[in-house]
């Protein structure tokens, strides 16, 4: 049996959902799926097994000792997945019911069920985010199609992960990372996330998260042409939204200091592409917009990635006392995650629930040829006509700053 103690970022989503024990924060990216018809229902369900038995992450366990929680690895934890017979009609009643949060101490990080009706077989596909993020999720359904299709999967080194995260913190370039951060990041009031118009105990909460998805740019066209200019100003897509993201709450808010995070995956190491777990790591994107123009804060960002993928050993956004215990905005650019989840296994995706551990982010999702968006907030904090207020602001500031990056008037004029 191995233990190990929680990552920070680990950390954060249990004590979230320890704390909120009825509400699914910790579910990521649930997803329901049609499998085709020929599939075989019992090879799935071996393949199922034999697949987190590749992943330790899937048979592990939160465990308290001491009144620390550490991951403990449950060799027996999944042994069969069982495939439920049942009518369409019953099928479709419960649907809406498949998400439901996890008790880490005693489930599975991976849910999976297995459903069978007269009109077809399906599979539900939840994770735990202490213990999966989004590559996760693909690592595990890929290999799954590939042990249903005979193929071998080397298991993976998810306890060398932990192992180099704890270690990191005996370097000397863990306390330089963290003086990188508190230098570069301390000693600012920031604007961290859209002014809410209820001010409210968080414990007091009523209502889960809303997803209103594409009410960014509802007023305006944008597809992946439009950002084609990028390259000239050597400009990621993250790096775009993130600043996109910072100046429209600098707007909103009518605040000068602005700090947002983006999410990095964690993956910088060859042995790690194919590990199943929660590897991601929060980073800061801040900017003191007084005077700025538009190319000092596309250097600024630009900056400020290298030096947070260098320093990334000290979780900055989760263990500094001034910012840990905040609401921060959480700007999320990725590829169609769903479409990358695909095996083929799968017909086609039934349904999908979102879930989310902040009060207000929102994600990007490149589809292709166009961008779609789910923005997500909390009722209990914004009214809706807010929502849209802030929805409009990004569209606009979008459109501000391409045009002024295709029209070379990025030198001219301060932002605020």
């Amino acid at each position: 049996m191995y233990e190990y103690p929680l990552t920070p970022e680990q950390l954060y989503f249990y004590e979230l959902q320890k704390n909120f024990p009825s509400y699914p924060l910790c579910n990521g990216y649930s997803m329901l799926f049609k499998l085709h018809d020929w599939v075989d229902m019992k090879k799935v369900s071996d393949s199922l097994v034999k697949t987190a038995q590749a992943h330790p992450a899937c048979l592990s366990l939160v465990e308290e000792m001491g009144g620390t929680p550490y991951q403990k690895y449950v060799p027996d934890l999944v042994t069969d997945v069982k495939i439920e017979k049942l009518s369409e009609a019953e099928f479709q009643s419960m649907i809406n019911d498949l998400v439901q949060p996890f008790n880490s101490c005693v489930e599975p990080p991976f849910k999976v069920r297995l459903f069978e009706t007269e009109a077809g077989k399906y599979f539900f596909f939840d994770s735990n985010h202490i213990f999966s993020d989004g590559f996760a999720k693909i690592n595990f359904s890929q290999d799954l199609g590939k042990i249903y299709f005979g193929k071998e999967v080397e298991r993976d080194n998810w306890f060398s992960y932990l192992e180099e995260r704890e270690r990191s913190k005996t370097m000397p370039h863990y306390l330089e990372s963290k003086k990188y951060y508190e230098d570069f990041y301390g000693g600012t009031d920031w604007s961290m996330y859209p002014k809410p118009d209820y001010e409210i105990d968080i414990e007091a909460i009523t209502e889960t998260l809303h997803f209103d998805e594409n009410i960014l740019f509802r007023n305006s066209e944008f597809n992946v042409s439009d950002l084609e200019v990028l390259k000239e100003y050597n400009l990621t897509y993250n790096e775009f939204f993130s600043i996109v993201s910072l100046l429209s709450m600098s707007t909103f808010n009518n605040a000068e200091n602005v700090l947002n995070t983006w999410i990095y995956k964690g993956r910088w190491k060859k042995s790690h592409h194919n590990i199943v777990g929660n590897m991601i790591i929060e980073m800061p994107f801040a900017l003191k917009l007084k005077g700025m123009s538009l190319n000092q804060i596309f250097k600024s960002i630009r900056e400020q990635v290298k030096g947070n993928l260098l320093h990334r050993d000290y979780s900055y956004i989760s263990l500094d006392e001034e910012i840990g215990d905040k609401y921060i905005l959480c700007s999320f650019y990725q590829a169609d995650i769903y479409e990358l989840i695909y095996n083929e296994l799968f017909e086609k995706l039934v349904a999908d629930f979102h879930s989310s551990a902040n009060i207000f982010d929102f994600s990007v999702k490149n589809d292709g040829d166009k961008f779609s968006f789910i923005l997500e907030y909390l009722p209990d904090m914004y009214k809706l006509g807010s929502i849209e207020k802030f929805a409009d602001i990004f569209a606009e500031t979008a459109d501000k700053v391409l045009k002024a990056m295709r029209e070379n008037k990025c030198d001219f004029e301060a932002w605020f």
